[in-house]
Formats: C-alpha cells, sequence, structure tokens
C-alpha cells in the first residue's frame, strides 16, 4: 500500500490500522470502512463465539487444542472455522506449527 492510498483512507474516515508486532514479523491490519469495526459475534453461532474467545485468550491455539476445550469432534470445529475465514472474521497467519490467529473484527 503506498503513501498515497493510506493517505486517501484517512480522508475517507476510514479507522486507523492495527499494528501487531514479534521479533520475527510486523502485521498490520487496515479497515475497509467504519462497517468493518463493528461487533459481528452477534450473528455468530454460541460454538463461534467460543472459537473467537479462545483465540482471543491464546492466538497460537491449535485446531486440536480448541476440539480438546470445546468437546466438539474435529469436523465441526473445521467447519466453524472455515465459516469465520470466509466471513472475513478471522484469518491464519504463519505456518501450521509456528502461525497464529488473527482476528479481523472487533
Amino acid at each position: 500500500m503506498t503513501i498515497d492510498e493510506i493517505k486517501e483512507l484517512i480522508k475517507n474516515d476510514v479507522p486507523e490500522p492495527e499494528w501487531k508486532a514479534t521479533p520475527f514479523e510486523v502485521t498490520v491490519t487496515f479497515w475497509r470502512g467504519k462497517n468493518d469495526t463493528k461487533d459481528d459475534t452477534k450473528e455468530l453461532t454460541e460454538r463461534q463465539n467460543v472459537i473467537l474467545s479462545l483465540i482471543r485468550q491464546d492466538d497460537t491455539i491449535t485446531i486440536d487444542e480448541m476440539i480438546q476445550k470445546t468437546g466438539v469432534s474435529p469436523i465441526t470445529i473445521k467447519r466453524d472455522i472455515d465459516t469465520l475465514r470466509k466471513s472475513g472474521i478471522i484469518s491464519r497467519e504463519g505456518g501450521r506449527k509456528s502461525g497464529h490467529w488473527v482476528i479481523l473484527t472487533k
């Protein structure tokens, strides 16, 4: 993203980007508009909200750990994660072993 594009976002009243730094990488999340910052958790199932809560507590949580903590089947957790990803609520950055989850909505 160029400086001009960032200035255009600011001019159009887009929320400031969120920065997350680790010793090995910097992640910047840019919001497309005001509606991106709304809390979408009201439309989610209780189980999907639990998954988001687990990710908020530990963004390196594995699917196996989610399965153990929720007591639901692997296919159910994977389906919920897929739904959350397709909805633009979460994403996964990095590898399967060394990566982490990112919650894209507030």
